[in-house]
């Protein structure tokens, strides 16, 4: 791993998420020089995985991380799940021995009921009485095709998806087992041939496929029409292009 590999994928990182300040953009340092640039990479595909399943609420559910937040909360929370915890120590500063805090004063507990998968029908009826209307509806798809279909047009892929689902907030109900969900794709001719030569030379690479979805009742499966086409390749060619550019120095 060379200087050269970690400045770039760490400017990968923190175009991905949004992130321009000096202390956030340190801290992503730290977790690629510390980590790994595969591991980093990782945690950035499973951030954005995060955030096209509709994001990740705060602890206190006041808000929604952004998606810097989401990235930092899935690697804080693999380093100490996996027992790693003076390395998440070293990168998020934070004391290994709890503070005593003051007791807060107590709230009342929430009247509202829990419910679990099974139970989810009893809350589906209640809002299925007042429906109400979807204006936009976006997806995400991150993976690799398997038979590629060319048309004149578009070209058509179809990919399944069998779990794991990434970190939900909590108290969401969720099935014990993922069942497979079927995605057919459809990308326009011009498109494809944007992404088709990153694909044939690296066989490693991925697809990155953001559009508009329904539901194919005739194929039981979810229709994806392609709005936007990239691979993680070409987004790090232009990371590394744009890195580049910034440091060469100014004309005089």
């Amino acid at each position: 791993m060379t200087a050269s590999d970690i400045k770039s994928t760490v400017a990968q990182i923190a175009a991905t998420l949004n992130e321009t300040t000096d202390p956030a953009r340190g801290q992503i340092a730290q977790v690629v020089e510390l980590c790994g640039v595969e591991q980093a990479l990782a945690w950035l595909a499973e951030a954005q995985q995060v955030e096209a399943a509709g994001g990740l609420m705060t602890r206190d559910g006041s808000r929604r991380r952004t998606p810097g937040g989401t990235f930092f909360y899935i690697v804080r929370g693999h380093l100490l799940k996996t027992g790693q915890r003076s390395l998440a120590r070293q990168i998020f500063h934070f004391q290994s021995v709890k503070r005593p805090r003051k007791a807060a004063p107590a709230t009342p507990a929430s009247t509202l009921p829990t419910t679990s998968w099974s139970e989810r029908g009893e809350v589906i009826a209640a809002a299925r009485q007042e429906r109400g209307k979807a204006t936009t509806v976006k997806v995400t798809i991150i993976g690799k095709p398997g038979k590629i279909v060319e048309r004149q047009n578009f070209t058509l892929l179809m990919l399944k998806h069998t779990g794991p689902l990434p970190a939900l907030p909590k108290g969401i109900p969720v099935p014990k087992t993922i069942p497979e969900t079927t995605y057919i794709v459809y990308i326009g001719a011009r498109q494809w041939r944007k992404v088709a030569p990153a694909l044939q030379s690296n066989a490693d690479d991925m697809l990155i496929i953001e559009g508009v979805q329904l539901y194919d009742a005739e194929y039981q499966a979810i229709t994806v029409f392609a709005t936007n086409t990239t691979t993680k390749a070409i987004q790090q060619a232009a990371r590394q292009s744009q890195t580049a550019q910034e440091d060469q120095p100014a004309a005089s």
